[in-house]
């Protein structure tokens, strides 16, 4: 046997033998990293993970699609030059054959012109360098020649020795990649002149010179590849190049990541829409950046169910929390993090302190079931923060948008009417309320939409503006308002409706500019005045409102304009009675008369809180009342038509009626929903009179 072959056969004797101790270095280091999974994903079972991958060591964490494909090009350089440094060493050996050879050519006089001419570099066959008689003379390479044979078995050994760990990843993608190193590998370095006998050995007298040059440069070059894309690669350089990508953002704390999550391909590919759900993007949401803020504590009850109805809407969002977490693959951030230290170090970031006290510990408890409160004054610091991240993540949005997990968006209803406003113009718009007389601002759980235009002269131009205004938020209550006050130094103010932006507010269920916000759809102010008016939020909802609004949703077309009398429909018509329905709170409150209030000014006879006819008659004497609502000492009236929900107060509780002829008087005047094209309100107790006569 040859001494190539021999260096061949050792290799790949000793490669066998390291297989098991490689395996159980990688399940080691599988089971190390699943103590903290929402920094990392592993898996030993074979995958198809790219962003929030790790592999070898934590420092080489895929943070973006660019970085995965940048660490795939290294994976293949790898594998190249693991078949360069097999190259490497088989020309060595031949090297010391030859040189092997040249001495005992020396030594037996037997050179004739040929061998001459190779020796002076001019290209000949082999016999005419390799005289026969002594073609299969052996020897021992002396010390410093193994040495150097050695070294170059170590250091293929390593290289295949870490390949191998990549392949113990199970990842698909790296698995094509190591097999695509390996043929491009094979295809450079195994292209060589071939004999059919074992004098090729000797060839290395008669090969050009710069080979080893040419191999030790490849070898440098996808070096450098490997190292560089072990860093983190800027993502605008990616998009300035690149057609348009979408990226995932593994769970983690720092603001110094990018993050465009959640494209169809990834869903599927995780399987988030196994139950059948399927990812059908909203036309013009290619060109939003969805924000959605939620809390640890609230996480796991408000953020799941969007997971089968909000984003499989919109392509491009991420989820903010005070707590990294993971939910179905779907980073959480920590988008408090990256607050400043005083911040961290003050009373109101106790619950933050907390959070962070039971993750370090691995406390193996829900931070709900853990008692922890004053979550509410850790949100006011989240608003800032988050679209200062969203601008980073996606600068060349048109549209950015924030929601409470407890909201939900009607999104062909939002995208209809965006598709008729210029986004380059300076816009800050939603349900606008009042801080003081002199400070509004939209309210955030009703849903807040900015302009690009106005996040890249704001958020844009000033970087650090996402962390300018900690102190101003320690003395202020609301995260709104203090997204609010940002813009406002800056010269930008809420959008009021006016011509140019008609009902603005009305679509956030925010009236003419007052204290109102969005509700869930019993709770929904429905009057004259928003009756033909499109709506787009809905808040303070829980999970299963969020499904019942989604199935809603889908009843209609997308190119139909959803308006407030389509919800009323919906949610409140067939459950509305004219008789008094007891031990329910109907929310009326436009007028109202209570015994520990003053004597209403208008009318200091009125006594409607003493009983219920009074309520009643109280209601019927003011032409517009369609609802009121009666408990002992109180009396409330409404000219806007709500459901309310059950009211369990004992003697306290509630009773609740509606005037269903003065509602339905109201369809009629509308315009857009005549009475006769639907059921008549209370059709739902209808059904079930009819029904229980049935059973009888």
């Amino acid at each position: 046997m040859d001494m190539a072959s021999m260096a061949t056969t050792s290799y790949a004797m000793n490669m066998a033998a390291t297989s098991a101790a490689a395996a159980a270095t990688a399940t080691s280091s599988t089971m190390s990293m699943s103590m903290d999974s929402s920094s990392c994903k592993i898996s030993m079972l074979w995958n198809w993970n790219t962003v929030g991958s790790c592999f070898i060591a934590r420092s080489w964490r895929i943070t973006s699609r660019g970085m995965f494909a940048g660490s795939c090009l290294g994976v293949i350089c790898l594998v190249i030059s693991l078949e360069f440094l097999r190259r490497l060493s088989k020309e060595y050996d031949r090297y010391l054959i030859g040189q092997h050879y040249l001495h005992l050519v020396s030594q037996s006089t037997v050179l004739d012109t040929n061998l001459r001419s190779c020796q002076d570099g001019k290209s000949v066959t082999v016999p005419s360098c390799e005289p026969a008689r002594i073609s299969n003379a052996k020897f021992r390479p002396t010390a410093l020649q193994q040495a150097i044979r050695a070294l170059l078995h170590m250091l293929q050994f390593a290289v295949a020795y870490f390949v191998m760990l990549l392949a113990m990843y199970y990842n698909g993608y790296l698995i094509i990649c190591i097999l695509i190193g390996a043929y491009i590998g094979a295809f450079i370095f195994s292209w060589e002149v071939m004999f059919g006998t074992a004098r090729e050995e000797a060839t290395f007298c008669c090969a050009p010179r710069k080979l080893v040059a040419v191999l030790v440069t490849i070898s440098i070059v996808c070096f450098i590849g490997i190292l560089g894309y072990h860093r983190d690669v800027d993502i605008q350089n990616l998009r300035s190049t690149l057609p348009h990508l979408t990226y995932d953002e593994p769970a983690c704390k720092s603001l110094d990541f990018a993050v465009e999550t959640f494209n169809s391909t990834y869903t599927h590919a995780h399987g988030i829409y196994a139950s059948g759900y399927e990812t059908s993007h909203v036309p013009g949401t290619e060109d939003v950046f969805l924000m959605i803020k939620t809390g640890a504590t609230v996480l796991w009850q408000r953020f799941p169910i969007h997971i089968a109805t909000t984003l499989p809407q919109v392509p491009h969002f991420a989820v903010y929390s005070d707590a990294p977490d993971m939910v179905a693959g779907i980073p959480i951030i920590d988008i408090l993090a990256g607050t400043k230290q005083k911040t961290r170090d003050s009373g109101q970031f106790n619950t933050w302190r907390t959070q962070q006290q039971l993750l370090s510990e691995h406390a193996n408890i829900e931070m709900w079931e853990a008692g922890i409160s004053g979550g509410w004054q850790l949100d006011k610091y989240k608003n800032l923060p988050m679209v200062a991240h969203g601008y980073q993540t996606y600068p060349t949005a048109k549209w950015y948008i924030f929601m409470d997990a407890d909201t939900y968006i009607l999104w062909p209803n939002m995208m209809r009417w965006l598709s008729s406003i210029n986004h380059e113009d300076m816009l800050y718009m939603g349900s606008v309320t009042y801080q003081s007389p002199t400070a509004p601002f939209v309210h955030g759980g009703s849903g807040v939409v900015m302009s690009g235009a106005l996040v890249r002269e704001t958020f844009g131009k000033d970087p650090s503006l996402g962390g300018q205004y900690e102190e101003y938020a320690q003395y202020h209550c609301c995260g709104d308002h203090v997204l609010a006050h940002a813009f406002q130094d800056r010269g930008f103010s809420p959008v009021l409706s006016r011509d140019d932006y008609p009902y603005v507010s009305w679509r956030f269920q925010g009236g003419f500019e007052g204290e109102l916000q969005a509700e869930p759809p019993s709770n929904v102010r429905y009057s004259k005045d928003n009756w033909c008016k499109e709506i787009v939020t809905f808040h303070h909802l829980t999970a299963h409102d969020i499904e019942k609004l989604y199935e809603f949703e889908q009843k209609y077309p997308r190119d139909y304009p959803i308006l407030f009398k389509d919800a009323y429909h919906e949610f409140v018509m067939p459950y509305l009675r004219d008789d008094r329905r007891n031990n329910w709170d109907n929310l009326a409150d436009i007028r109202e008369y209570s015994n520990d209030r003053e004597e209403d000014p208008k009318n200091p006879q009125v006594t409607a809180y003493n009983s219920y006819e009074n309520c009643s008659n109280t209601c019927q004497e003011w032409e517009d009342c369609v609802q009121f609502r009666y408990r002992p000492g109180y009396c409330g009236l409404s000219n806007e038509t709500r459901l309310g929900q059950k009211h369990m107060d004992g003697d306290k509780s509630f009773s609740s009626s509606w005037r269903l002829d003065r509602i339905q008087e109201v369809r009629k005047r509308s315009g857009c929903d005549p009475v006769d094209a639907t059921q008549d309100e209370g059709s739902f107790f209808r059904q079930q009179n009819e029904e229980a006569k049935r059973n009888k």
